[in-house]
């Protein structure tokens, strides 16, 4: 993006969001491992972008939709730091809280965009098909999903499989059977959406939001 398509873009987050300020955004050359997200600095959001995997992978993403998702976690950390992940205290809290900054990233980019959910799943990567096969894996997987979040839970220790299945992607694993927690916290925000707008939701804390994935799981 150029100068001035960079402040009109910053320009229509903060106005679709209804926020004053974006937090600062930091671009490096890393190992290619990250994309981009947010991160917590002695009290203050970055948001930051990982060049080397963006050079690889930024032309097969709808750009808008990717960028914006990223840029929406510092905001989230900005207003409510207790959803950063160096504030994650707990195995629960590792699940759960990672599944609402998704959820709000995802669910929300849409948004500001003004696409289809599905567009901000994978931010146009997997082609319709494979969309389509991911979407039904995610509901076919749901109770699966469930126990095995249960499981964890009652013993206290955060299942690694589980936890990559969720939100990461590694090696040469079938794309569609991973990632699935962006469709989960996509879905648990779209329900919380309903009684909140966006403002609220973002600014809410662990403890009114923790409801709604036990609910969305079954988890007593």
């Amino acid at each position: 993006m150029s100068k001035e398509q960079n402040h009109l873009f910053l320009e229509k987050i903060k106005e679709k969001l209804n926020i004053s300020d974006i937090p600062d955004i930091v671009l490096f050359v890393g190992d290619g491992t990250i994309d981009g997200h947010g991160v917590l600095i002695e009290e203050e959001a970055y948001g930051f972008f990982e060049l080397t995997t963006l050079k690889n992978s930024l032309s097969s993403y709808h750009a808008e939709v990717f960028l914006v998702h990223e840029i929406i976690h510092p905001i989230h950390y900005q207003l409510n730091k207790d959803f950063s992940p160096q504030n994650w205290n707990s195995v629960e809290e590792y699940y759960f809280k990672r599944l609402i900054c998704e959820g709000i990233a995802t669910y929300f980019s849409k948004n500001v965009i003004s696409t289809l959910i599905e567009e901000a799943y994978w931010f146009g990567y997997l082609k319709q098909d494979e969309l389509n096969e991911w979407i039904n894996y995610c509901k076919e997987a749901r109770h699966e999903i469930s126990k095995k979040l249960k499981r964890s839970l009652k013993e206290k220790k955060l299942d690694s499989n589980l936890y990559r299945q969720l939100f990461c992607i590694l090696g040469n694993e079938k794309l569609t059977q991973f990632r699935l927690g962006y469709y989960y916290g996509s879905q648990i925000m779209e329900k919380i959406n309903k009684k909140f707008t966006f403002e609220q939701i973002i600014n809410l804390e662990y403890k009114d939001l923790r409801y709604y994935i036990l609910n969305y799981f079954d988890i007593n």
